[in-house]
């Protein structure tokens, strides 16, 4: 009976931490719970709580598109990203070296890169909280955006991506994050 008792106030709370995350609009990539305690809950919530770095599925559809990341000293590598994922993912899904020390909770400015002035007219504006964290980024330019916060669309196809000489890691400098 205790058990029974515990599970149940155990999926009460799950729910409520749901729906507490729904109300504030949050994405499910920004929560990470460990999938033990999400059994109480029903398959279908299961789903849509993931962490960041666990999404191997493609999203939307599975349409990809080619990008090319360039690194400071100009050097290339062409990937295939998945439409709908953010860039940070692209580049760990792909060992490009892009940290993201903040895992994409828009934290730091680990993330940031450097776009073609035409794809970066056709996003919508930065958040408050990425206008706040882009002016930490070192080599800041009039087209920097942080890696996490730009997802990947199909006009994006060819697109270069630049990525800064340097970062600033705020919480540990030095540490680079493995993703999950």
């Amino acid at each position: 009976l205790e058990v029974r008792a515990s599970r149940r106030n155990q999926s009460m709370m799950m729910m409520k931490l749901f729906a507490s995350s729904l109300r504030r609009r949050l994405r499910p990539s920004q929560l990470c719970i460990p999938s033990k305690s999400l059994q109480p809950l029903p398959q279908s919530w299961v789903r849509l709580w993931h962490c960041r770095g666990h999404r191997s599925s493609p999203v939307d559809g599975g349409r990809s598109v080619s990008i090319v990341f360039e690194d400071a000293d100009g050097d290339q590598e062409e990937v295939q990203a998945v439409v709908g994922q953010d860039l940070l993912e692209v580049a760990h899904n792909n060992g490009i070296e892009l940290e993201g020390a903040c895992e994409g909770q828009i934290s730091c400015s680990t993330c940031h890169i450097v776009l073609p002035q035409d794809q970066f007219d056709k996003l919508p504006p930065a958040s408050d909280e990425e206008d706040d964290m882009l002016d930490l980024a070192f080599a800041l330019t009039e087209t920097s955006r942080l890696g996490c916060q730009v997802h990947v669309t199909e006009d994006m196809e060819g697109m270069v991506v630049k990525l800064p000489p340097a970062t600033r890691n705020m919480m540990v400098d030095g540490h680079v994050p493995t993703p999950h």
